[in-house]
């Protein structure tokens, strides 16, 4: 979203720096809508990346298994109603934000944060398998009951409770242990 409105600005023959600044005006304010890239400016990208964190993180925890054509409409629409919701909040807590960001291209670079978070799933889902994590513990399970049952018994492993294997072993020699 940073990305896009950078170059919003930058199409409205605008510096880059222009939305971190004005995000960084709740802290510093006016002073820094005509300053420079510095400390403010990378404030106010703090600031844009806790906000749409945490709003990634509520997107995850309510829409994170929403089937993939309904979570991307959920995340379109999500990325509008965070938009909204910062307007309302930007009008009490950072007037100057409220005043002077460009309505259509922070709607839209919303929305396209709103799509990037409709497809986060699935790319950690590839990441998780191409990494061979398991999304269940049976096969793991499966492997250390086949290690045991092939591994050689002594005295201590046949006592009761203590090899899972031992039962089978003592109902194929017939014998009662």
């Amino acid at each position: 979203m940073l990305g896009a409105l950078a170059g919003a600005s930058i199409v409205d023959q605008e510096a880059w720096w222009r939305f971190p600044n004005l995000l960084a005006s709740t802290f510093y304010g006016a002073r820094v809508l005509r300053s420079g890239p510095g400390w403010p400016t990378i404030s106010g990208v703090a600031l844009q990346v806790v906000i749409a964190g945490v709003a990634g993180a509520m997107f995850g925890a309510l829409f994170g298994k929403a089937p993939g054509g309904l979570r991307v409409a959920l995340g379109i629409g999500w990325g509008a109603l965070l938009f909204y919701a910062s307007e309302m909040a930007y009008r009490r807590l950072a007037p100057f934000v409220a005043l002077y960001q460009a309505e259509t291209p922070t709607l839209l670079g919303h929305i396209l944060y709103g799509l990037c978070l409709a497809r986060m799933r699935p790319i950690v889902r590839s990441v998780n398998r191409s990494a061979g994590v398991s999304a269940s513990w049976e096969p793991v399970q499966e492997a250390a009951r086949v290690a045991v049952l092939e591994s050689p018994t002594s005295e201590a492993d046949s006592h009761e409770g203590r090899n899972p294997g031992a039962e089978t072993e003592r109902d194929t020699r017939g014998g009662s242990g």
